[in-house]
């Protein structure tokens, strides 16, 4: 009866824990900033599809950009329907970011690599890069990602110098080597 007893209490210590957890997300003080933030990006998306479809005439503040964003007056459909399939695609990628589930699945999937929250804290890094307070912060990511680019950059150069050293010993010595490389 202990076990059975113990099991109950450890029962409802978890429903305690996940209602807190769920309260603390309710309270969270950057809950307010994820929805601001998905609010301005749901605002970019729609202003940048009537763009495409309606042109630079219907903005009042007009940009060097402006071109790239929109065919030009009689353009072919298809020209329009490239930009708007363009935007459908980033469009998946913020809800992607904004939803924890899908950002999940996209993980699980193998197409990211941070955690859910690891990934919010970047972005907040990011966001507000020039704040005193995260500037060591945005600092140590940049570095971090410049770190990143230079393995990337020596993983290369070192399979392409193998990939030249085992090509000068022979195909049997080569193979055996070459496939373990993926070369």
């Amino acid at each position: 009866h202990k076990a059975a007893a113990q099991d109950d209490t450890s029962d409802a210590t978890a429903d305690e824990s996940r209602a807190r957890s769920d309260s603390d997300d309710k309270s969270n003080p950057l809950r307010h900033l994820w929805q601001s933030y998905e609010a301005g990006v749901q605002r970019m998306m729609e202003r940048d599809r009537r763009f495409i479809i309606e042109g630079p005439a219907s903005f009042n503040n007009q940009t060097s950009d402006d071109a790239y964003y929109h065919a030009e007056p009689g353009a072919e459909d298809n020209v329009v329907q490239e930009q708007l399939a363009e935007l459908e695609k980033r469009s998946a990628h913020f809800e992607t970011i904004m939803s924890k589930d899908k950002y999940e699945q996209a993980r699980a999937a193998g197409n990211l690599r941070f955690s859910y929250r690891a990934m919010q804290a970047a972005l907040l890094i990011n966001l507000y890069q020039e704040e005193p307070i995260l500037n060591q912060a945005s600092q140590l990511l940049r570095a971090l990602v410049d770190i990143d680019e230079l393995m990337t950059m020596w993983r290369q150069r070192h399979a392409l110098m193998v990939h030249r050293m085992l090509g000068t010993m022979g195909s049997e010595v080569s193979r055996s080597f070459h496939a373990p490389l993926g070369i």
